[in-house]
């Protein structure tokens, strides 16, 4: 009769010990995208960025070109 109660209190504590690894396996993927999505906005971020950057410098070189094609620079007499 012991016997059969300790087996089944060892097939309760293995059955609780997998279902904590399912549960910390699943909660290191959860982690594991998260950390994905992070990097994904961040690279996003500095694309929008760099973007932006390279759009202001062409529209002040544009400007600088067109003022100097007018004759509108700081030399001016």
């Amino acid at each position: 009769m012991t016997d059969i109660v300790e087996m089944r209190k060892s097939r309760l504590k293995m059955e609780m010990v997998d279902m904590r690894n399912v549960r910390l396996r699943r909660e290191m993927v959860e982690m594991r995208k998260e950390s994905e999505t992070d990097e994904e906005n961040e690279t996003r971020t500095k694309s929008i960025n760099d973007k932006s950057k390279n759009h202001q410098i062409e529209t002040i070189s544009a400007l600088h070109d067109e003022s100097k094609r007018k004759g509108l620079g700081r030399n001016r007499l």
